[in-house]
C-alpha cells in the first residue's frame, strides 16, 4: 500500500461501513469530507471531537498538532476547550525532546486558552520517528452546518480561503533550501517557509460562519485536488472548478516547479473551501478583513466532479498520495 492518507474508496469499504450508528445523541457520523464528530450533551448543547496525527520535526509539532484539530473543530462551528495528547518517540529520543513537544503545546494552549487534559508519552522501538496524536474537544455555540448542508443546491459558489500547496511548500523550502539557493532568492524561500506560521483557520471559519456558509472544510493531505473530492462526497453534489481561479502564490509555485509537484495535491492546511449562496459578498468580506479569497466554481447540477482549463474540462481523480510525501519519498 502507498504511504498516506488510504484511498476513499478503501475509507468506505474498510472502516466507514464498518461502523453501526447506535445512539440517538451521536449526531454527526464519520465520512469523508466532514471534519470532526457532533454529539448532543444536555439539551440543546452540542460536543465536536475531531482527533489527528502529526509526523513533523520536533520544533513544529506542538503549534501544528493543535491547530490541526482546532481548525477542524472550527469548521463544523465548534470552539476548541480541551485536547488529549498521545505522544510515540523513538528510543533514542531523552527528556528534552519530550520538553520541546510539551513546551510548544502548552504555548499554543495558553494562546488560544485551551488546556491539555490528559494523554499518554512512550518510548517504542515501534516507530522511527516522533508521532503525535492529538483529540480536540469543542463546544457548539452554533449548529448551522448539521441541517444547511442538506440545503447546499445546484449553483452554489464554492470559495477557496488562502493558497494551494501553502503547507506542503514550506515543508519543502525548509528541507530543500540549499538546493533551491541555486535558482531562488533567499527572500523568496524564507517567505515560502513562513506559510507553516499562517497555518491557523479559526478566524476564517468564523467569518463564514457569522456570513452563511453551507459547509467549510480545511484543506489538508491531498491538497484542493483531494479537498474538493471531499467537498463532493459530503455534499453529494457535483462541481465545476475553474484551475485558474485556484489561489495560490507566485513563490509557491516557483518552489514546487523547482522540485517537479503539483502545487494542486500538495498539502494545503492553513487554506480551506466554503460553500455560499454569495461567494462574491464572502469573498469580500475576507478582502475587508486582509484575507485572501476567491470563488473558484460552482456546486453543479450535475454529480460529475469537474475542473475546467479554458477549453479543456477533465474529471477530478479520486485523491491519491500526497505530492509532499512522495517528494520526501524521493529526496
Amino acid at each position: 500500500m502507498k504511504t498516506g492518507k488510504i484511498s476513499e474508496l478503501m475509507l468506505n469499504r474498510s472502516v466507514f461501513k464498518l461502523f453501526r450508528h447506535r445512539r440517538k445523541d451521536i449526531v454527526a457520523k464519520p465520512t469523508s469530507g466532514v471534519d470532526a464528530g457532533i454529539m448532543h450533551m444536555n439539551g440543546d448543547e452540542l460536543v465536536a471531537i475531531s482527533t489527528n496525527p502529526v509526523l513533523l520535526e520536533l520544533d513544529e509539532l506542538g503549534k501544528s498538532a493543535i491547530y490541526y484539530v482546532a481548525n477542524n473543530l472550527a469548521c463544523v462551528g465548534a470552539e476548541i476547550v480541551s485536547v488529549v495528547v498521545n505522544i510515540l518517540m523513538p528510543a533514542c529520543s531523552d527528556e528534552k525532546d519530550i520538553k520541546v513537544i510539551m513546551n510548544d503545546l502548552e504555548d499554543e494552549c495558553g494562546k488560544l486558552g485551551i488546556e491539555v487534559m490528559g494523554g499518554h508519552t512512550q518510548m517504542t522501538d515501534a516507530v522511527n520517528k516522533t508521532l503525535v496524536t492529538i483529540t480536540g474537544l469543542g463546544k457548539i455555540k452554533n449548529s448551522y452546518n448539521l441541517g444547511n448542508i442538506k440545503e447546499i443546491r445546484s449553483g452554489f459558489d464554492i470559495v477557496m480561503v488562502k493558497w494551494a500547496g501553502m503547507q506542503g511548500a514550506s515543508v519543502i523550502a525548509t528541507k530543500s533550501e540549499e538546493q533551491l539557493r541555486t535558482r531562488l532568492k533567499q527572500e523568496l524561500i524564507d517567505s515560502v517557509k513562513s506559510l507553516k506560521l499562517d497555518i491557523s483557520l479559526l478566524e476564517e471559519a468564523r467569518i463564514a460562519q457569522e456570513n452563511g456558509a453551507y459547509y467549510i472544510h480545511d484543506i489538508t493531505q491531498g491538497g484542493v485536488f483531494a479537498g474538493l473530492w471531499e467537498l463532493a462526497t459530503a455534499t453529494k453534489k457535483g462541481l465545476e472548478v475553474d484551475i485558474k481561479l485556484i489561489p495560490t502564490l507566485q513563490d509557491i509555485v516557483e518552489v514546487c516547479e523547482f522540485v517537479d509537484v503539483n502545487p494542486y495535491a500538495l498539502d494545503s492546511r492553513g487554506a480551506m473551501l466554503v460553500v455560499t449562496d454569495n461567494g462574491q459578498k464572502l469573498v469580500e468580506t475576507y478582502l475587508d478583513n486582509d484575507i485572501d479569497a476567491a470563488v473558484i466554481g460552482k456546486i453543479a447540477e450535475h454529480k460529475n466532479k469537474l475542473i475546467i482549463n479554458e477549453d479543456e474540462v477533465r474529471y477530478l481523480d479520486s485523491p491519491s498520495s500526497d505530492e509532499l510525501l512522495k517528494y520526501l519519498e524521493n529526496k
